[in-house]
This record gives C-alpha cells, sequence and structure tokens, in this order.
C-alpha cells in the first residue's frame, strides 16, 4: 500500500512473511515504515537510498521481535 510519497510503503495493513530486510549500497528492501522497521532500521533503509554511504546490512522486523518476546525467546 502506497500513501501519497512515493517513498514510504506501508505493510501494517498488509500481512507479509518476511521478516527481514536489507539496506546498503545505495538500496534498501523496504521504505520508512517505521512500524515495520522500528525507528533505526526506518532511518538506515532511508539513507542507504537516498545514497548516502551506509555499510550493508538488514532488520528484523518489528513484528518479528515483538513475537520473539512475547514467546520468552
Amino acid at each position: 500500500m502506497h500513501r501519497g510519497d512515493d517513498a514510504v510503503t506501508t505493510a501494517a495493513a498488509e500481512p507479509t512473511d518476511r521478516y527481514v530486510y536489507r539496506f546498503g549500497g545505495g538500496t534498501a528492501d523496504a521504505g520508512r515504515d517505521k512500524n515495520l522497521l522500528g525507528g533505526k532500521g526506518a532511518n538506515l533503509a532511508e539513507m542507504a537510498s537516498i545514497g548516502l554511504p551506509v555499510p550493508p546490512g538488514f532488520t528484523i522486523s518489528t513484528p518479528m521481535c515483538t513475537r520473539y518476546y512475547e514467546e520468552g525467546q
């Protein structure tokens, strides 16, 4: 689902089985959705997608982190 800004995507309304999103090298797998990526992950994805030098890395989605903590892992 896209909002008015092309760079912003929202996955909260659409269920997904994806839990890991990559960023770096001028690209990012996801937009800057803080609900999906958390604050740090969203900011890193945004910086990578606009071409700032961001080392390659990944973000685990917020829903997966929440599930991990809820299950006591």
